[in-house]
């Protein structure tokens, strides 16, 4: 039976691990310098209109706050955790939903949308074609959206055990479970989400590790 919800077990994780913690990880892995960002900065400096899914600890935020960016930003954040820890760093600066992206409807259409850090991992195939469907539509025309996860056939940090589909990881506040998914598999799903790839460019973090950064937009009148 396919997931209809994000990983029962991943929100249990980011409800239990200190911000603080996260942004931990974030320094160790090499992404708490922002390169994915700093790849995609000519598509910042041109939108108006931001959409961020999983908002964590703040990092993507930080960045356009010290960018000078002035447009308009939404944040999706599902987890009380994070997103009280987001309200009380930003207060009335930014529209922060605490909501599921499944769950959640666009009050705008946007320039670019931000799925950084590996979260589209997180979701089955049925639920990532569900989302990708959902964020075509919320796309600008010509509007971006941007996925950064790790490169195909690269494990996990924590990597406790492996399936021919999924992945477990063990971390020190809980476990967190991901699809292993190649670069076909989400150009299938997004294609079938009336979306197409713009480009797509491989690259390694400070640590060494080894990341994929795509640019998706919309590929026709969205289905």
């Amino acid at each position: 039976m396919d997931c209809l919800r994000p990983m029962p077990d991943n929100l249990e994780y980011y409800e239990n691990v200190p911000p603080q913690e996260l942004q931990k990880l974030s320094i160790n892995a090499g992404l708490e310098t922002c390169p994915d960002l700093e790849m995609i900065h000519p598509l910042i400096d041109n939108a108006k209109k931001i959409l961020e899914i999983g908002g964590g600890y703040g990092r993507t935020i930080d960045f356009l706050i010290k960018n000078n960016f002035k447009g308009l930003v939404d944040i999706i954040e599902p987890t009380d955790n994070f997103h009280a820890f987001l309200q009380n760093k930003y207060p009335h600066q930014f529209n922060i939903f605490k909501e599921l992206i499944q769950d959640f409807t666009p009050p705008s259409q946007y320039d670019l949308i931000l799925w950084l850090w590996s979260n589209v991992v997180e979701f089955s195939p049925l639920m990532l074609k569900k989302i990708f469907k959902k964020l075509c539509l919320a796309l600008e025309k010509n509007g971006v959206l941007v996925i950064e996860t790790m490169r195909e056939h690269i494990d996990p940090v924590g990597l406790e055990y492996k399936t021919a589909k999924t992945s477990l990881t063990r971390l020190q506040h809980g476990t967190l479970k991901s699809f292993n998914y190649t670069k076909n598999n989400i150009i299938t799903l997004a294609q079938k989400s009336g979306l197409k790839i713009l480009e797509i460019q491989d690259y390694a973090l400070s640590s060494g590790r080894l990341r994929t950064l795509m640019l998706l937009t919309q590929a026709h009148t969205p289905i």
